[in-house]
């Protein structure tokens, strides 16, 4: 099975109109399946909440995208975290000089056995690449 691992940078970009949108609905229509971190949902969330407060969307629309990332993440295999998935995440942060989050999702990405990671996030692909992920950057 071909697994596509989303990290929140893309995943957010399907209920967040910005650069790589179009690409990352073309990559989900796609992809045999579609896995994510359990950080993911209160990430997107916190981003929608973070627009509302800038004033880049109403609150309404933050509250009809929130119904539907809710809602789709439902049929999204999500990868729990773990103490494997933190230990992979821990040995990403000592190769690599990323985030703690990003490295969550790396970890998770490589529990899932991901064929395809995808993030939005440059330094991020790196540490992924250096993780062993194919990565695609959107």
């Amino acid at each position: 099975m071909s697994v596509t691992f989303l990290d929140t940078s893309a995943f957010a970009k399907l209920y967040i109109e910005e650069r790589g949108s179009d690409e990352i609905g073309d990559l989900v229509r796609a992809a045999e399946s579609i896995f994510v971190s359990a950080i993911a949902l209160p990430e997107a969330l916190s981003a929608l909440r973070r627009l509302v407060r800038e004033g880049k969307i109403e609150e309404s629309d933050c509250s009809i995208l929130k119904e539907r990332l809710c809602g789709d993440i439902a049929a999204i295999q999500v990868v729990p975290i773990s103490d494997e998935s933190i230990g992979r995440a821990v040995a990403a942060i000592e190769r690599s000089a990323i985030k703690t989050l990003d490295a969550l999702h790396i970890g998770a990405a490589l529990v899932a056995e991901a064929s395809l990671f995808v993030t939005s996030a440059s330094c991020q692909a790196e540490a992924a690449r250096e993780a062993g992920l194919d990565v695609r950057v959107v």
